[in-house]
This record gives structure tokens, sequence and C-alpha cells, in this order.
């Protein structure tokens, strides 16, 4: 993919984040999963497309998976101003800082819910400092051997190195897709892992292909 192809793609990227985002926190609210589910969908399917947004008609995008009529009209709103009203109402309920703690084994979705509602945590660093005080022992749910999962988790987390935003690693699989297209040695590259997922902070870019036949 060329990088004019890139640009005209942006706003795809854009809508897929906005939607991934809002799908998470959508979970942590402790909403319906098969509405967080269909949120999921919409914006894996709008990342397979090969043409921006602007081009496809209401009924085309409502043939993708996922796409309703009320997810159709919030990917429409994001190409017009860049955002959606039910995404600022929830980010001013949950912030956007709460989907770091998502992937640590042992905070659940109900569980960042519930040290954010109760005790106003939105870092990791706050939920380690819980954990060594004792203080998630108090959290209904949370036992030793969570907690004890949990501070492994983040320490695994700072370990393995930073990650980085979404936006940033799809750029970055984009430069790469273009590299190892241009020596003709792979077919069907596509995106994977946890960038493939929209997960909202990424650590390692995962590329899948086939080798071409005839090559060695």
């Amino acid at each position: 993919m060329g990088r004019g192809s890139r640009k005209r793609l942006e706003i795809n990227r854009l809508v897929a984040e906005k939607l991934s985002q809002y799908a998470d926190l959508l979970e942590i609210k402790g909403e319906n999963p098969y509405k967080v589910r269909a949120y999921r969908m919409a914006a894996h399917s709008i990342l397979s497309l090969d043409e921006p947004l602007s081009e496809l008609t209401d009924e085309e995008l409502l043939d993708l998976d996922g796409v309703g009529k009320s997810i159709l009209r919030k990917i429409r709103d994001i190409e017009r101003v860049g955002t959606f009203k039910e995404y600022e109402d929830i980010i001013r309920e949950y912030p956007l800082e709460l989907l770091d703690l998502k992937g640590i084994p042992g905070l659940s979705p109900r569980i960042i819910k519930t040290l954010y509602e109760n005790f106003g945590v939105t870092r990791l660093e706050e939920v380690e400092g819980m954990a060594r005080r004792g203080e998630l022992l108090a959290v209904p749910g949370i036992g030793p051997k969570t907690v004890s999962k949990i501070l492994k988790g983040i320490e695994d987390r700072r370990l393995r190195g930073e990650y980085r935003p979404l936006w940033l690693a799809w750029d970055l699989a984009w430069e790469l897709e273009e590299l190892l297209k241009s020596y003709n040695l792979v077919s069907n590259l596509s995106v994977a892992g946890s960038t493939r997922r929209m997960v909202y902070r990424v650590r390692n870019l995962d590329l899948v292909s086939s080798l071409k036949e005839n090559v060695s």
C-alpha cells in the first residue's frame, strides 16, 4: 500500500479506533456484551476495507459485519467531525486512561470499573500501589491470588517494554507492509495480533503472510 493509499485510508483508521475504544469503555461500563461485540466487529470490518469510507454508500456500509443503522450514523459523524456524541459522553464518564489497565491478568472490566468508581484509579501505578499496600483485598472479587496475579502482570508489562498508541502501531504496520511487498516475496500480507484487535496500547507489531511459490 503506497503512501497515497495510506493517506486515503486514514479516516478508516480513525473511525475504527473510535469504535474500538467505545466498545472497550462500554465493556468496562458493563453494557450488553452483544453490543460491545458489534462495535468491535464494525471496527474490524472497516480496517479490512481497501477504499475510504467516504467512497462507500450507506447501503454498502450496512453490508459490513457489525454495522447497523446506529453504528452507521456514528461512522458518518466521525467522518464529518472526528467523533460522535455517545463517545464524548462515555469518555466523560469513564476516561480513556482506563484502557491502559486492560490486558493485565486479574484486572477484568468489572474490577477496572470498581477501582475507578470507588477509588478513582486510572493508572497502573495506582493499582500497583494499592496491591502492595494490601488495599486491593478490600475490592469484591479480589483475593490474595488475584493480587499476586495483578502484580506479576504489571511487572511483566514493565519488563516487556514500552507500549505504543494504536495509531502509531498502524502507521508502522503500513510502513512495514509497504517494505515487505516491495521485495515481491510474500502474498496475502495482513496485520495481526494486538494491532488487528484494536488494542488501545500495542507492544508487538505482528504481520502474517504467505511465501510466494518458487521463492527460496
